[in-house]
């Protein structure tokens, strides 16, 4: 594996139910804005969440703490409707820095699925989650809806961050396939 030098550590597939620990210590900030900022954006979730149940219009997502570490979420992701996710429930670590929203958050897949690009225990390679091109504007909640639109709505196998090879060949050569095998998996892992 290749050495990283962002701050937080990657996960390997023994460490997948371990959550993704911040740095804390010295040389690194108390976290206090950082605090502030996910109450916030915990606040804006859950009222977003009250809102789409009054519409009948769920969010697709759960966010909440991991235990009284608000540096730890589980972010829950409903399989999506038409995709061959759909009704599993999918779980992703999130890791926040002590200087969030500064530095993105580290997300990780902890439930087995059939995918070209997420592998349990991995980081979740998206480009707008790498240091040089993180915004701080963006939230938790927006990481959230990129995965359900990017990997599950639009998945494109068309990247240098495959990790199922054959997920990756049945998704552009047997679509079909592709689709039955990651229903399979669905049921057996994620329901």
């Amino acid at each position: 594996m290749e050495p990283n030098d962002d701050s937080t550590p990657p996960l390997n597939s023994s460490e997948a139910s371990e959550p993704i620990i911040p740095p804390r210590g010295p040389g690194t900030s108390d976290g206090a804005s950082a605090s502030r900022r996910l109450a916030k954006e915990l606040r804006d979730y859950h009222r977003l969440q009250d809102s789409a149940t009054e519409s009948e219009q769920p969010l697709g997502y759960i966010l909440e703490p991991k235990g009284d570490d608000i540096f730890l979420w589980k972010g829950t992701v409903i399989g999506p409707l038409g995709s061959p996710y759909a009704g599993g429930l999918f779980f992703f670590d999130i890791s926040l820095p002590t200087d969030y929203p500064f530095k993105p958050p580290a997300v990780a897949l902890a439930t087995r699925m059939y995918h070209p690009i997420l592998t349990v225990g991995q980081k979740v390679c998206m480009s707008f989650l790498c240091d040089d091109q993180w915004s701080p504007a963006t939230t938790i909640m927006r990481v959230m809806e990129a995965i359900i639109q990017d990997f599950m709505i639009n998945i494109n196998p068309d990247t240098s961050h495959i990790h199922n090879m054959e997920a990756a060949t049945y998704f552009k050569n047997d679509r079909l396939k592709f689709d039955q095998v990651a229903r399979d998996w669905t049921q057996r892992f994620a329901l």
